[in-house]
Parts: C-alpha cells; sequence; structure tokens
C-alpha cells in the first residue's frame, strides 16, 4: 500500500538521519526539484503532464523504497532485541557483585576496592568500634570522661545459718522492665551458703539479664549480681515474691547506681549505653578504654578501576555501589580486594573508548539501532534509481 503524505511527515519527522539520506538520494534531488519547478515556473499543460507523470512514477519508486525500509527496520528491531546478554566474567565474587545489561560494550576492567576505615593514636584511650560503608572522611578529638558504670548488688549478710525461706521466688527488673520471676529451691534447713548456691544458678539460668557469682570462701562468702548492660539501661532491682524472704535476708535488693560512658567529641558531649557506643560520626564508633585524649582519623571508602592501561577513580556511592560505561555494567563492592572482569559482546555492540567509563558507538551514530538503520537505508538508496 502506497505510503500518503502523512505518513510519510511522521516518519521523516521522527528519524533526522533518514529525512537527510532521503534528500541528498537522487530520488529526493529530483522529487524535490520537479515539485519546485511545477510550483514557481509556468509550463505548458502538456509539459504540466510529463512532469506529473514523471513525479508519479517516482513517488512510486520513493514509497517503494520506504517499504522495504520499514520491512528492513522491523527485522532489525526484532534481531536486536533477541541479541543475546553480554557474557560477564568475574574473577573475585567475594570482593565485587557485577551484571552487565544488554548494551554494555566488550571490555576489561582491573578493579581495585579499600573500604573505607578508621584509625585510633592512643588505644588506651579508646579504640575504633563499627566503621560502615558510608563513612565520611574526617579527623576527630575524642576526650573520655567517664567509663559507663554497672549496676552491681551484693549481700550484706555473712555465711552461716539461713533464717529465710530455703525455696521460693525472687523477682528481677532491669531498667524499669517487666520482672523475670526466678525461682530457687535449697532444701529444707540450707544453709546461708547452701541459699546463696542455689539462688546463684537459678539467675544464671533465667536469662533475666542479671549474672550472679559467688565471691570469698568460708564466713567471708558473698553471693554478687552484676547487670549484663552498662550504663542507665542495666540499672536493676531485685525483690521477693509474696511467700518469699531471700532478698531480705540476704541483703541483695540494693544495687548500686549505673553511669552511662560520656566523652566529648570534637568538643560536643556524647551520652551512650555502653563503652562501646561512642557514636564519632554517622556509622563510626568507638570504644572508650581510658581517660586523656587521642585522634581518631576516618578515611572514606575508595575504588579505582584500570582499563586499556588506564587507572582512574570510579564514583562511589554510600552503600558500596559504582557503574561502568555510564551505567551499564553496575558494581556492587563487599570486601576489600581486586577483581577482574571480563565483558564479551558479539554483534553490532558498542565499543569502549580509551576511557573505561565512556561508551562510543560504532561509526557516526548515537546507538547500535541507528548504525543499523543507516546501514540498511544506504543500502536500499543504492539498488533504486530515479526514473528518467
Amino acid at each position: 500500500m502506497p505510503i500518503d503524505n502523512l505518513s510519510l511527515n511522521t516518519l521523516l519527522a521522527t528519524d533526522p538521519l533518514l529525512q537527510n539520506d532521503i534528500q541528498q538520494s537522487p530520488i529526493g534531488q529530483a522529487l524535490t526539484g520537479q515539485a519546485v519547478s511545477v510550483r514557481s515556473t509556468s509550463v505548458l499543460p502538456s509539459q504540466a503532464t510529463i512532469l506529473q507523470a514523471s513525479l508519479a512514477t517516482q513517488a512510486t519508486d520513493l514509497n517503494s523504497l520506504l517499504s522495504q525500509i520499514t520491512s528492513t527496520l522491523s527485522s532489525s528491531s526484532s534481531s536486536s532485541s533477541s541479541t543475546s546478554t553480554p557474557t560477564l566474567i568475574n574473577s573475585n565474587t567475594a570482593v565485587v557483585g557485577a551484571y552487565a545489561s544488554n548494551e554494555a560494550s566488550s571490555g576489561t576492567y582491573q578493579l581495585q576496592y579499600t573500604p573505607a576505615s578508621a584509625a585510633t593514636s592512643d588505644s588506651t584511650v579508646f579504640t575504633v568500634g563499627s566503621v560502615s560503608s558510608n563513612a565520611a572522611s574526617g579527623t576527630f578529638t575524642i576526650a573520655p570522661t567517664l567509663t559507663a558504670q554497672v549496676s552491681r548488688g551484693t549481700n550484706l549478710l555473712k555465711a552461716g545459718s539461713f533464717s529465710g525461706t530455703t525455696s521460693g521466688t525472687i523477682d528481677i527488673a532491669v531498667n524499669g522492665g517487666t520482672a523475670v520471676a526466678v525461682s530457687y529451691n535449697a532444701g529444707a534447713g540450707a544453709s546461708n551458703s547452701t541459699v546463696q548456691t542455689a539462688i546463684e544458678n537459678a539467675i544464671n539460668s533465667s536469662g533475666a539479664g542479671v549474672t550472679a557469682s559467688l565471691t570469698g570462701v568460708g564466713l567471708s562468702q558473698r553471693l554478687v549480681l552484676t547487670a549484663n548492660t552498662a550504663g542507665f539501661a542495666g540499672q536493676f532491682t531485685v525483690t521477693d515474691a509474696s511467700g518469699t524472704s531471700a532478698v531480705s535476708q540476704l541483703g541483695i535488693g540494693s544495687a548500686t547506681t549505673a553511669a552511662n560512658a560520656t566523652a566529648t567529641v570534637n568538643g560536643s558531649s556524647v551520652s551512650v549505653n555502653s563503652n562501646n557506643g561512642i557514636t564519632v560520626e554517622t556509622g563510626v564508633t568507638a570504644t572508650l578504654t581510658g581517660s586523656g585524649s587521642a585522634i581518631m582519623t576516618v578515611t572514606p571508602q575508595s575504588a579505582s578501576v584500570t582499563s586499556n592501561g588506564s587507572t582512574s577513580a570510579l564514583t562511589m556511592a554510600s552503600n558500596g555501589t559504582a557503574s561502568l560505561q555510564n551505567g551499564e555494567i553496575s558494581l556492587h563492592f563487599l570486601t576489600a580486594g581486586s577483581a577482574t572482569l571480563t565483558v564479551s559482546a558479539s554483534g553490532d555492540r558498542l565499543v569502549t573508548s580509551s576511557s573505561p567509563s565512556v561508551a562510543t558507538a560504532t561509526g557516526c551514530c548515537s546507538s547500535p539501532a541507528r548504525c543499523r538503520r543507516a546501514r540498511l537505508w544506504r543500502r536500499a538508496r543504492l539498488r533504486i534509481s530515479p526514473a528518467p
């Protein structure tokens, strides 16, 4: 079916490359020239008839040419969509995960990754805790002012005879939370020492957030309760349940008051629940180990790529991701080390330029599909000659 003016104009408007090639072809030049002559020149009716017949013949040839182009473009599109995904070989998946899109180019890339890290100038003041991948570069002066204090309780009654209940239940509540009922049974007529041992075992198997231990021997034996968490979050209380009188007899109801760790970071005060939780900056913590002052130096993550003998730094996202070939190859770095990526792409695909992060198309076109389209049009127009 002939292509009408609207269809032709739409096709030419959406493809400037095709429009230019048609205008430069013998048919296009003949059509353009003769059309102008008909519009702007006074011609005899017989000459006009001849020109119109010539135009009609060449329009038929042009319609035939455009039909061939439409058919080959459709075939080209189907062929392009069925092109297989490039092959990507990763020498070290422990260091980096990689994915190549269908438009990725062939190339070989040596990658090197160094995670974010931090260092202390004096480990007797603090040690480095955790460092996340989004840590930013910086230098921080850390000065501990108080290490976290643990809540602790010790019975005051000396070992010997025990006048309280030798079996029963005590309640332990940590940080104002719901009390955990801890049941013990030392047996009838048990001594103070035996009751202490029974309560020690019961507490340690209860998961109440408190650890029990015995110190001293004989008349000097004591039952000591220590919070598992330092700071205010570990403050605990111990009470007798109804019908029990062990806590009051052993004197373990009063625990020392806990205190949070405190320090200054670059002059600003910070306070946390544990020595392990001083926040230096987002994603970076320190563990307080003593008094004084020390410097923490934070180095952000970095990665580089070497291709065609040229090495350049990769732009890293905070989550450890980067890309090559303008996003056609996605990278996710995991651990420190090196890896080699080899990408093999077949057919009429993009080819890499000297820069590993830039891809250019074969020839002058902006994409493989446009290159195929241009070649098909050029081949087609060579097979059509203008009507005389």
